[in-house]
């Protein structure tokens, strides 16, 4: 079948217990012996987003897992490594979140209470933060300033960069 370029897609569903994904499907958990590729799909929290494992014969080492999910043109599309989504969330949210106006720079109090409400945590958003406003690097998103905003003068106010958008 290779050499006539097809392929085979055999689809069944998952067991209510789970397990490792060469052994998940329900039935025989022979039939993935017969398989070059297994993908298996998991929900996530996110109602639209999905985990798309995969494991086979086929690969030096095992692929990493993948998160993606469905647009409003009802076509998946891929958000992050499952390792890292994450991050990417607490990005998303930060750059969501900033003004890209200094006098309305919030301060890492607000942006932190405002990524735990949407699921991030204190220390990601907080490594997050610094990577987008890393003084060292010209492409960053992200500008910050002693006093900026409503903070006090001692505190750094963040704002988006307008250049940057």
């Amino acid at each position: 079948m290779i050499a006539s370029g097809l392929s085979v897609l055999s689809l069944r569903h998952a067991r209510k217990g789970g397990g490792a994904i060469s052994e998940a499907g329900r039935g025989s958990s022979a039939i993935a012996g017969g398989f070059d590729i297994i993908a298996q799909l998991r929900p996530e929290k996110q109602p639209r987003r999905r985990l798309l494992e995969t494991t086979g014969r086929v690969f030096a080492a095992e692929p990493q897992d993948l998160v993606i999910e469905m647009g409003d043109d009802h076509r998946y599309t891929f958000v992050a490594h499952a390792a890292g989504v994450v991050r990417h969330d607490a990005r998303a949210t930060i750059l969501e979140l900033l003004s890209t106006c200094r006098d309305e720079a919030l301060g890492e109090a607000d942006i932190i209470a405002s990524c735990q409400a949407a699921g991030v945590g204190k220390t990601t958003t907080q490594k997050v933060l610094r990577e987008l406003s890393d003084g060292s690097d010209p492409g960053r998103l992200v500008e910050r300033a002693k006093g900026a905003g409503s903070v006090s003068a001692q505190a750094y106010g963040y704002w988006r960069r307008s250049d940057a958008i």
